[in-house]
């Protein structure tokens, strides 16, 4: 689904839920089993790093690398993707 590749790797978790992130800013979640999209949201740029998952006192969370720099901008434009320049982050989501 969508235009833009995806250049990160996926992210499984014992919970049966798939991470995925796409040069389109679009992150998401799918189910392991169906891969339905269980959720997803847009970031504030694309997703061209590996995702991790960790734990703090119980609560589980998902950190994603966003950012278009060098390399990033110029795969955008070679899929017709407007890029936003330098838009680097760190993303992180509590699950809940």
């Amino acid at each position: 689904e969508g235009r833009a590749p995806g250049v990160a790797a996926t992210l499984a978790t014992a919970g049966d839920v798939v991470f995925w992130g796409d040069l389109e800013r679009k992150f998401r979640a799918f189910d392991a089993d169906t891969g339905k999209i269980l959720w997803e949201t847009t970031l504030g740029g694309p997703v061209s790093n590996s995702t991790i998952t960790y734990s703090v006192n119980g609560k589980q969370y998902v950190a994603v690398l966003v950012g278009n720099g060098g390399l990033m901008a110029g795969l955008l434009r070679q899929a017709g993707i407007e890029a936003k320049p330098f838009t680097n982050g760190l993303v992180v989501f509590a699950l809940p």
